[in-house]
């Protein structure tokens, strides 16, 4: 996530804010690094099964990555984060094709 976070700041983005979450499969934990690069963190537990409000945070998350995503991107996800004429890529363009991820 904070790799992420810099590469947005570095490259001027007008929103430069990241979600995560991270699970043992019981224990949920929503992450965010805001504007000003400050973490915050909620956590969420599925008690016998009932995984309404982590479904609820999942839903959340999903909606703020959708409203930061442009809507007609002039180019796709992978080629918007391959760093060209470096000798490299930031991350392997094949890794994003057909569910390879």
């Amino acid at each position: 996530m904070g790799m992420v976070h810099r590469l947005r700041q570095r490259e001027k983005k007008k929103n430069c804010t990241v979600y995560g979450m991270a699970t043992d499969t019981q224990v949920f934990f929503f992450l965010k690094i805001d504007e000003k690069s400050k973490w915050s963190m909620v956590s969420a537990v599925a008690i016998a099964g009932k995984f309404n409000h982590v479904l609820g945070m999942l839903v959340y998350l999903l909606r703020k990555a959708r409203e930061a995503s442009p809507t007609h991107p002039k180019q796709s996800s992978a080629q918007s984060h391959t760093k060209e004429g470096s000798g490299g890529s930031l991350y392997a363009t094949q890794d994003y094709e057909m569910g390879n991820t």
